[in-house]
């Protein structure tokens, strides 16, 4: 919702701008006006796209330009066309507004986990992040002090007998970037959605996912190159669809179940008596035939 809102946001100041264009555009007649008209966007697009790229380059994230540009452009055709002074003069202070905002906004969008400017950076850190992991957990398991030659059924690893013979006794930590990464089952991966406006604002939908590692089955040593990462529910949502499922069955009662009479179990069949209405069941015998 917070990206359609700025979406929207770059589509009302073109929009805006025509409509001043139209209802109060002249031709300019100083040469002037026309210079202002194109210094005075190029000023703007420079302070907001170098303030808006220090922040985004914080971020490690693209710069928002057409959050930046597109009011910019907008600003030099109110400043050359709009004729009424303080019609141009107020319109002109939107559009400088708008370039602030808009810019300011996206980046406030691509500091959460819900939304990026880049994809290929995020698609980048998820696969580093799994080989990392991987990549210490294979040399936990290959530097173990007494090596086992038992065979494993194939499997969650955090729900193997390995991880509590030999993991869970053998913690190791790497720092990465200034991060401690400990040795664990699962991480948290994203993946990236393109959105209907992510070719007007440049905006990516991340979707979060838990990853855990499978182990492939068999002895440890012949396992650790074919660990991976795989994406595991996470555990309310089974019991979620047993609950749905358990409902849904309720609903399904054989159509025999409630016709039973009275010393009848409910399993045994009935058979209805072959009336002229027997096959229209229950309606047939609350509205007979006139």
């Amino acid at each position: 919702m917070a990206g359609d809102i700025n979406a929207i946001g770059i589509l009302i100041v073109p929009v805006a701008t025509a409509f001043l264009v139209v209802k109060f555009g002249r031709l300019p007649r100083h040469p002037r006006v026309v210079l202002i008209a194109i210094v005075l966007p190029f000023v703007v697009a420079d302070v907001s796209v170098n303030l808006a790229s220090m922040r985004a380059l914080d971020l490690r994230e693209r710069s928002p330009d057409p959050q930046c540009l597109v009011p910019c452009i907008c600003l030099g055709l109110i400043m050359m066309f709009v004729r009424p002074t303080c019609t141009r003069l107020w319109a002109a202070i939107g559009a400088i507004a708008a370039a602030f905002a808009l810019s300011h906004h996206y980046l406030e969008l691509v500091d959460t986990d819900e939304y990026t400017g880049d994809p290929f950076r995020v698609l980048s850190r998820n696969d580093a992040l799994e080989r990392l992991k991987l990549r210490v957990l294979g040399e936990i398991l290959s530097d173990l002090p007494h090596p086992d030659t038992t065979s494993y059924p194939e499997g969650w690893l955090s729900e193997s007998r390995i991880a509590t013979l030999h993991l869970r006794q053998h913690p190791k930590t790497l720092t990465i970037y200034q991060e401690e990464y400990v040795v664990d089952f699962a991480i948290k991966s994203y993946d990236v959605l393109r959105l209907w406006h992510t070719s007007i604002t440049s905006l990516y939908r991340t979707k979060p996912k838990t990853l855990e590692i499978w182990y492939p089955g068999g002895a440890i040593k012949n396992s650790i190159d074919r660990l991976e990462f795989r994406e595991r529910e996470s555990r309310r949502e089974p019991r979620a669809r047993h609950r749905k499922a358990q409902r849904y069955a309720q609903h399904l009662k054989p159509p025999h179940q409630d016709l039973a009479p009275k010393g009848i179990p409910a399993t045994t069949p009935v058979v209805a008596p072959k009336t002229p209405d027997a096959h229209r069941g229950t309606l047939g015998q609350r509205f007979p035939k006139p």
